[in-house]
């Protein structure tokens, strides 16, 4: 039985997108959906802190402002470096950012994990 605290408003799908964070620091995702990210960066950053992402979505820029809701060890970072696995929730998306993640999700990570 599926415990109803479990199931999440969006589907998630595994994804290897790269982004930069307010404008400076580097990143790529792990998880990706139209609510939020998983990413993989280098320094921890802190719970609630509010930040700016851009994603490089095959020839077209997503944007949006997030806020992190999840800070802990990337343990699957390769030998010798740290790093920091964060979740981001998507706040203040405009309409057409939010439309062109869709598509993104809908053509190409959706029809992938078919």
């Amino acid at each position: 039985m599926d415990n109803p605290q479990e199931r999440r408003r969006h589907p998630r799908y595994e994804a290897r997108v790269p982004g930069v964070l307010d404008g400076a620091r580097a990143f790529e995702t792990l998880m990706l959906s139209v609510g939020g990210a998983l990413i993989r960066v280098p320094d921890e950053l802190a719970l609630a802190q509010r930040v700016e992402l851009k994603l490089a979505l095959r020839g077209q820029t997503f944007c949006s402002r997030a806020v992190v809701t999840f800070v802990g060890p990337d343990l699957l970072a390769p030998t010798g470096t740290t790093a920091f696995r964060i979740g981001l929730s998507f706040t203040e998306t405009p309409a057409d950012e939010q439309a062109r993640l869709q598509q993104f999700i809908e053509t190409t990570l959706a029809s992938r994990a078919r």
